[in-house]
């Protein structure tokens, strides 16, 4: 038996969309920004979607690897923010004066 996952229609993906953006740390930016980046976000994630489409469609061991890729470009971008975050710290915290010295 071919069980299909549920694979969203664009309508849906842009809905998706806007409740992933809601989620994100953007901070204050404006209705026509945030719809700006929702419609650049629109084709890419379309496009992914289609993807694990055809995955799914392949039968389920496809399916199970292009899933375990997409999860590691995840991981792998997680990782780099974390990393740079740590880097970031680092640098800032090399660049001030200790207490109790006085800088020349």
């Amino acid at each position: 038996m071919n069980h299909h996952k549920h694979i969203p229609t664009p309508v849906e993906a842009r809905a998706i969309i806007a409740l992933e953006m809601e989620r994100m740390p953007f901070g204050a930016i404006s209705e026509e920004r945030r719809d700006e980046i929702a419609r650049g976000a629109l084709g890419p994630v379309l496009f992914v979607i289609e993807a694990l489409q055809i995955a799914a469609e392949s039968g389920p061991d496809v399916d199970a690897v292009v899933r375990h890729y997409i999860g590691s470009l995840h991981a792998e971008t997680e990782l780099e923010k974390r990393e740079q975050h740590f880097h970031d710290l680092i640098t800032r915290l090399q660049t001030r004066t200790p207490p109790g010295r006085l800088s020349s």
